[in-house]
């Protein structure tokens, strides 16, 4: 499932839509300068499935979508989410390698203000991202953490 970061873009914050249908959906605004259709990857990953889009030219993240999460599916966390110290920018990213399928060893926990997705028991050694979200990058460059910044509202909307 090896998914690694390869660049850091400079590009403005993504819009981030919530819903009861398609729980969270983060678009950043290197999507609507696309001149081809992205490349993407779906990922189930304990407890919710979540695809993946890069620019197929640049690998830069254009969206991500939790596709479904179900609030019984899901560890819940009565803690606030923490999103630790990170490197602004849009990650750019090799999903060429990248299985769809299963995650081994992966969890998510819905927190009251977010979700935290581990991807693999590795070390997050880089931080790369925005307030909404923020991914986590192990010493190799593979991805290990993703981590999504909502308002409690939201998170009831999108996870019941």
């Amino acid at each position: 499932m090896p998914i690694f970061l390869t660049d850091i873009s400079r590009r403005q914050s993504p819009v981030v839509e919530v819903d009861e249908y398609v729980p969270v959906t983060i678009t950043w605004p290197g999507y609507r300068a696309l001149t081809d259709s992205p490349s993407g990857v779906m990922l189930e990953t304990g407890g919710c499935l979540l695809e993946v889009k890069v620019d197929r030219a640049s690998g830069e993240l254009v969206e991500l979508v939790v596709v479904d999460a179900r609030r019984r599916d899901l560890v819940q966390e009565s803690a606030i989410l923490r999103l630790p110290a990170f490197e602004p920018g849009v990650p750019c990213l090799d999903i060429g390698h990248a299985d769809a399928g299963k995650a081994s060893r992966s969890v998510a926990r819905l927190h009251r203000d977010g979700l935290d997705v581990s991807l693999a028991e590795e070390e997050v050694v880089r931080w790369v991202g925005e307030q909404h979200c923020v991914m986590g990058f192990s010493a190799s460059g593979g991805l290990t953490r993703l981590l999504i910044h909502l308002e409690p509202d939201e998170v009831e909307l999108a996870f019941g």
